[in-house]
């Protein structure tokens, strides 16, 4: 009997450290990544790996270019820049003054990663902020409701015509993409449905139908009539809910987004007046001759980029989509990925190294095949 009790006991103990143990050692293996395994896994993940690198408007790197991949929170540019139009032309006042809680409605809690209330907080945001103030929540810190207002604002037809402005294809259309998240509480609402047939029915719903859903949930949520669907946001948690919900999301590629911010950079698209603008909301570099223009995003699958950085002597633009269906790879990859984008940018060495490991790309996919 002893013994009976002290296997039962053993096998117990072996039940809850060997886990402890794993997570351990993963954890200390994962906070040894560096930059340069990240170029590995990029150079023997090509299917799951986009990279697009310009110099003073010409290629030195193309890598899986043309691969479209949800792009999250660096569409939030796409806003921006139809922001600015709007400001050129003297339908947006930037000083207009907007009540922190009609923009506090569009914050869901626990779904931004806390950039929202990071941006209050930093920001010493008070009892009411301006537009520009908003358009900086979104870039600099990522706040979804941020960007819901200005979704709202500006239009869906606005921001979805700099698209056409700029020439984005491919590039799927922009909807409300904080409000998307109530998608999973209205079908479990108004059907009554669990987890499995919420997560069939959005993969299976049609995207036009998708995005209008979302956009009228903002609606909603603006009016105070999506109080049922907020109850049940948790639903969200549920992470095949996430990952069907991942593919309805706007898509581009690191081909597309490396070009536009060559463009918006280097061209005469956006005036000197602009660009201050963009780099007062941005933050980025603002030494004379100087200038770094970054937005990233990232999903619970998916890491996205693009930048641009100009000095002296040239001018960057860069932009990589990292996906990652088990997800264990991007615990790690998260910790390095800025400074994988800040080496390319910064280090010659580096650079050289990244275009000759993945400009073999053909080489490199036939040993992983």
């Amino acid at each position: 009997m002893k013994l009976l009790l002290l296997i039962i006991v053993g096998v117990l103990i072996l039940i809850i450290v060997t886990p402890i143990l794993m997570l351990y050692v993963v954890k200390n293996k994962n906070a040894s990544k560096t930059k340069e395994d990240l170029l590995t896994y990029i150079e023997y993940h090509p299917d799951a790996c986009s990279l697009t690198l310009l110099e003073n408007e010409s290629a030195l790197l193309t890598f899986n270019e043309e691969q479209e991949m949800p792009l999250a929170s660096t569409v939030k540019f796409i806003y921006l820049l139809t922001l600015i139009d709007g400001v050129r032309e003297k339908k947006v006042n930037l000083n207009e003054k907007v009540k922190v809680d009609d923009l506090d409605v569009l914050y869901f809690k626990n779904t931004d990663g806390g950039a929202h209330p990071r941006w209050k907080k930093e920001h010493d945001i008070g009892e009411e902020v301006t537009l520009f103030q908003i358009a900086q929540g979104m870039m600099q810190f990522s706040s979804n409701a941020c960007t819901d207002f200005l979704f709202h604002k500006l239009g869906s037809d606005k921001i979805n015509q700099t698209l056409t402005k700029y020439q984005l294809n491919p590039h799927s259309p922009i909807y409300a993409i904080s409000s998307f998240m109530l998608i999973p509480a209205y079908l479990k609402v108004e059907h009554g449905w669990k987890e499995k047939q919420i997560a069939q029915e959005i993969k299976e719903m049609d995207q036009i139908e998708f995005e209008s859903l979302a956009n009228t949930l903002l609606h909603d949520v603006l009016d105070g009539s999506a109080e049922k669907y907020l109850k049940e946001l948790a639903t969200l948690s549920d992470m095949t809910i996430q990952r069907v919900l991942m593919d309805k999301l706007p898509s581009s590629t690191t081909e597309q987004y490396a070009n536009l911010m060559m463009r918006i950079g280097e061209s005469d698209d956006l005036s000197d007046d602009d660009k201050e603008l963009m780099d007062r909301i941005l933050g980025g570099a603002n030494e004379i001759g100087k200038r770094r223009w970054f937005k990233g995003g990232s999903t619970a699958y998916t890491l996205t980029s693009a930048l641009y950085n100009k000095d002296d002597n040239e001018s960057i633009s860069l932009s990589v989509f990292v996906q990652d269906e088990k997800r264990y790879e991007l615990l790690w990859i998260r910790n390095v990925f800025h400074d994988f984008l800040k080496a390319i940018v910064e280090d010659n060495e580096f650079r050289e190294k990244t275009i000759d490991r993945l400009g073999g790309t053909k080489l490199v996919e036939e040993r992983v095949n």
